[in-house]
């Protein structure tokens, strides 16, 4: 399944150096297509990254600062995958950041990427990251600077896991989603808090969150642009409703490339 969703993506020939990739995480046959063309992308774009980070935000579990898997191993159908210990303990220096399985135990969001990954990489490690919702602009910076550390350790990709809208009608969706894409490719996290602010103050109906994944999308932009990222790059946009049929309460996914060109 993933293979096909994959070989079936179509992306413009990667120029540059990808540091890292929005990508969404629901069930595969909701949005496992869009999930494609941000893996045929990085396959694209070479398949040399030792360590892959993944960020997302805990669904299940309260977390207080940052969950770190930080040492063992995640499985799939397809193997296990060892998380990187050296990159674990450079994270764990920071404040408010914890050595923590118990909110990962029954987490699908970073888990939902192994398959996809293991698919497209040869030989890599994972650094799992869960976020809470209180990361500070300190904790922020601090995190950004130990990603920036690790990166010139070894290759590097960093992975937001983050579906978009959750639960107004299609076009809502597709309208605040839009103008959501827009705000990450224009690689200003001040243009993305403005959009994101507005599009929960306009009042939509069923509007619950525009980004559920903010603070790792916020994360993997910070640390790509202390990286030199200079091109945001929208690979792929659908929502529930275009597999579902389900158009008047849906869930936006969209794929985005974070790349340093020359």
């Amino acid at each position: 399944m993933v293979d096909e969703y994959v070989n079936a993506a179509e992306v413009e020939t990667p120029h540059g150096e990808l540091l890292g990739l929005m990508v969404p995480h629901a069930g595969y046959v909701y949005s496992g297509a869009v999930a494609g063309y941000a893996y045929r992308y990085l396959r694209e774009a070479g398949r040399d990254f030792e360590t892959v980070v993944l960020i997302g935000s805990a669904h299940h579990a309260p977390v207080n600062g940052v969950a770190v898997y930080a040492e063992g191993y995640f499985s799939s159908p397809l193997g296990a995958v060892a998380v990187d210990q050296e990159a674990t303990k450079e994270l764990l220096r920071v404040a408010g950041t914890v050595a923590e399985t118990a909110p990962h135990q029954r987490e699908h969001s970073l888990e939902v990427q192994l398959p996809f990954l293991q698919g497209v990489l040869k030989e890599f490690q994972i650094v799992p990251l869960l976020l809470g919702s209180n990361i500070s602009e300190t904790n922020e910076k601090e995190l950004t600077d130990a990603l920036l550390r690790i990166g010139k350790k070894r290759k590097t990709l960093l992975l937001a896991s983050s579906d978009m809208s959750h639960y107004p009608d299609q076009g809502t969706a597709t309208k605040v989603d839009k103008r959501t894409l827009e705000a990450i490719c224009s690689l200003e996290l001040n243009v993305l808090d403005r959009s994101l602010g507005e599009s929960m103050a306009a009042g939509y109906a069923g509007l619950d969150t525009a980004l559920c994944g903010e603070g790792a999308v916020r994360l993997v932009l910070s640390a790509c642009l202390s990286r030199g990222a200079n091109k945001g790059v929208t690979l792929c946009y659908a929502n529930s409703g275009d597999t579902s049929g389900d158009k008047g309460r849906v869930v936006g996914y969209g794929a985005v490339a974070l790349v340093k060109e020359n």
